[in-house]
Parts: structure tokens; C-alpha cells; sequence
């Protein structure tokens, strides 16, 4: 099978690779992302630049596993990227569900013993 990506389409995904590699570096330099995250996300721009930029490294790829059409190599390792980054995501928000319930026992424990200490004070005889 010979594959050979148009002009066109080497254009544009160099255009998307480009700008969404410089918003994600951006966005890692103001720590609003992970660098796990950047390099994870960024893997997402740069599968289709392989298959754009290195067209015989896909096709023998795809010989290799035996698939008879490249893009099908393509979309699983997107699959893959995008399950690791959702199986990520999940650790975090049960480690934030979990941090989220120690506090608010800790601001009840707290509350608790602010009302009896104000309890002890108010029946406090003055002298």
C-alpha cells in the first residue's frame, strides 16, 4: 500500500502541530498544566504528525501489526493517549473526593470544638 499525504494536508496538520504545541508549552509554563500532562497531550499532535512527516515508517508499522490501513494504527494510539489521560484524570478527582472528606471532618471536629469551648465559657461563674 502506498501512502503519500497531500500538500495540503501536510500544511495543515504542521499549522494545528504548531499552534497547539505553543498553547500547551504556554500553558505548562504558567503551571496551569502538568508537565506528565504537557507530554501526554502533546502526543496527541504528534501521532498525526508521524503519519504526515514519516508515511513509510507508518506503512511498514502497519505490516508489522498486520492492520491493512495506517489511519487504523493512528486512531488506536489516539485511544490509548486519550484512556491513559482519562485513567489520570480519574486517580486525581478520587484523590481530591478523598482530601475533600478529610476536610470537611476536620472543619466539623473544629466547629465542635469551638461551640463547646464557647459552652464551657457562657457557663463559666464570673468572678
Amino acid at each position: 500500500m502506498n501512502y503519500t499525504p497531500t500538500p495540503q494536508t501536510v500544511v495543515s496538520v504542521l499549522i494545528f502541530i504548531v499552534i497547539y504545541l505553543f498553547v500547551l508549552l504556554k500553558k505548562t509554563i504558567k503551571n496551569t498544566i502538568d508537565l506528565y500532562d504537557f507530554f501526554l497531550l502533546s502526543s496527541l499532535a504528534i501521532f498525526p504528525g508521524i503519519f504526515v512527516f514519516a508515511p513509510k515508517i507508518v506503512v511498514y508499522l502497519a505490516h508489522i501489526v498486520g492492520v491493512e490501513f495506517p489511519f487504523i494504527i493512528l486512531f488506536s494510539g489516539l485511544f490509548v493517549c486519550v484512556f491513559i489521560y482519562l485513567y489520570r484524570l480519574i486517580i486525581k478527582v478520587n484523590k481530591q473526593e478523598k482530601l475533600n472528606l478529610l476536610l470537611i471532618q476536620e472543619i466539623s471536629l473544629l466547629k465542635q470544638q469551638i461551640e463547646l469551648r464557647q459552652a464551657i465559657s457562657n457557663n463559666k461563674p464570673d468572678d
